[in-house]
């Protein structure tokens, strides 16, 4: 049961950090396009920008766009009272953050080389927001974590314990008739092994079958589809859980089974009863 929450928690931890993420590639960089530069020199600059390894989507925006754009918020059509079009041409540009990392600022400074560039806008105030959101999501499942480790410390010991005290008698029995230390402990070892392989195994289970619940629901909530949500946990992510679940298993059982074994091994005969 411990093993499934914190496999809940790992599967809530990658898929909370993977929306994350697809939220700050989806903030939008504004390129704005000097006026005064020539049509060729824009195409130039836009196919350029198009071109470089942070560029993950872009979008060009003529001035004729932007001001039917304009005017389908406004209802109105501007350029009529002001007898001229007054906004460049533009462009809309979505980093790839994996060959951006954190260096936002130097890509921005790198946009405004680019000849005909008259402006940049980046919405760093909501990235900021987003980080510390993700950074105050992370403490907290952080700290739920170790709480959960803890309770499970407790009550595998516990059930192993429990399960090596009921055997205390035959662990002695194969002590008096000479049987060495290693050879008595090494049953309950493989034991525990196999016990932490399955945990982990139905752990791994009720985690996805979880997941995929969850995120049927939110599907079936937004009338079943949601443009760009991107896709839960892979078979990738669910390996590396299921590593981590195993590993974690193991750490707890194998230690806790050899002190209790070995215990009883160190007791007087009467003081088993």
């Amino acid at each position: 049961m411990v093993l499934f929450l914190l496999g809940l928690l790992g599967a809530l931890l990658i898929n909370s950090s993977r929306l994350t993420e697809h939220f700050k590639e989806n903030v939008v960089v504004m390129v704005y396009f000097s006026k005064q530069a020539p049509d060729a020199e824009i195409q130039a600059a836009r196919m350029d920008i198009a071109a470089r390894k942070f560029v993950r989507n872009s979008k060009f925006i003529s001035p004729e766009e932007a001001a039917y754009e304009f005017k389908e918020e406004l209802g109105e059509n501007f350029t009529e009272i002001l007898g001229d079009n007054p906004l460049p041409a533009s462009m809309e540009v979505y980093l790839a953050l994996d060959r951006v990392g954190d260096d936002v600022d130097a890509v921005l400074e790198e946009l405004r080389q680019v000849s005909g560039v008259y402006e940049v806008e980046y919405e760093q105030y909501l990235v900021d927001q987003i980080n510390r959101n993700k950074n105050l999501a992370a403490m907290g499942l952080g700290g739920l974590a170790l709480l959960l480790v803890v309770i499970s410390l407790l009550l595998i010991n516990n059930t192993v314990r429990l399960s090596v005290y009921s055997r205390r008698f035959l662990v002695k029995s194969m002590q008096l008739v000479g049987a060495r230390e290693w050879f008595i402990i090494r049953p309950f070892l493989l034991r525990s092994l196999f016990v932490a392989l399955i945990g982990a195994v139905i752990a791994l289970g009720l985690t996805i079958l979880s997941s995929y619940a969850v995120y049927r629901a939110i599907l079936l909530s937004y009338g079943g589809s949601i443009p760009n949500l991107p896709q839960s946990s892979g078979i990738s992510d669910y390996s590396i859980l299921f590593v981590a679940l195993l590993i974690l298993g193991v750490l707890i059982v194998i230690p806790t089974t050899y002190l209790s074994t070995r215990r009883y091994l160190r007791m007087k005969i009467d003081d088993l009863y």
